[in-house]
Order: structure tokens, then C-alpha cells, then sequence
């Protein structure tokens, strides 16, 4: 399905995508540092990451999850026929969602006295990286030959 850029559905396609990815790494993440905690990694991936056992899996967890999350809801969104109001209302939800996680992100911290780097940075450094895996994705997918 071709669609125009900076159309809604095409803003759609971005932001689900980067909460998608978000959410997947978080969960890659914790998964694969268990892992790596209890069983060791790969040698080859110890290499990679220039580190050892949980340090190496849980960054392979995170990217591989974030990764694997944008493309899989990119797949999905560009599959379904959906209707305008369809993508209007996922906007809506997007937007409640961005709300919660810039106000997270920006003053939750400051509310329960977290440090510079807490919980709310690193998962809105997780989010960003995300959102440009989701442009870069989106854009890929869209360009009319």
C-alpha cells in the first residue's frame, strides 16, 4: 500500500511502529539479560558487544526486539486495509500515549526523586532509537517506484 508522506496514515505508520519497537526491546531486553545472567552468551556475541554474559544478551535483546518490533507492526499496518477514521483514532490513542511518556520522561522523574539517568531516560532513549527505525522503515516501504 502506497501512501503519501505526512499523511496520517503515513504518521500512523511511524509512531505505532516506534511504540511497537519500544515495547519489544523492553521485553527483549529483560528476557535476554536472564539469559545471558544464567547461561552465558555466545562467544561470538560477547565479542561484539565488548562484554561478558548478561551485559552482551541483554543488548542483543534490546536491538534485536526493537528491530523485530518495528518491522512486524510496519508489516502488519501496511497489510490491513483500513479506513481514514480507523488511522484517525489510532492518532488519538498515539497521542494519549505520547503524552503519558513525554510527561515520564520530562517531570516523572522529578516527582519521585530519580537521577539523571533513571527509568524514564532509558526507556526514552529506547523509544528514540526506535522512532528512527521507524522513519527509516517507513520511508522504505513507501518511496513510489
Amino acid at each position: 500500500m502506497k501512501i503519501k508522506f505526512f499523511s496520517h496514515k503515513f504518521l500512523t505508520h511511524i509512531l505505532t511502529s516506534a511504540i511497537s519497537g519500544t515495547i519489544f526491546g523492553i521485553i527483549g531486553l529483560l528476557f535476554m539479560t536472564n539469559i545471558g545472567g544464567n547461561y552465558g552468551c555466545h562467544p561470538f556475541i560477547d565479542f561484539l558487544f565488548k562484554s561478558r554474559g548478561y551485559e552482551s544478551c541483554g543488548l542483543l535483546g534490546l536491538y534485536g526486539g526493537i528491530l523485530i518490533g518495528v518491522i512486524l507492526l510496519l508489516f502488519l499496518l501496511s497489510r490491513g486495509k483500513y479506513k481514514d477514521r480507523t488511522y484517525i483514532k489510532i492518532n488519538k490513542i498515539i497521542g494519549l500515549i505520547f503524552a503519558f511518556i513525554l510527561f515520564n520522561l520530562f517531570l516523572g522523574g522529578a516527582f519521585i526523586g530519580y537521577e539523571v539517568f533513571s527509568l524514564p531516560m532509558i526507556v526514552g532513549l529506547f523509544f528514540l532509537y526506535s522512532l528512527i527505525l521507524a522513519i527509516i522503515f517507513s520511508v522504505i516501504l513507501n518511496i513510489k517506484n
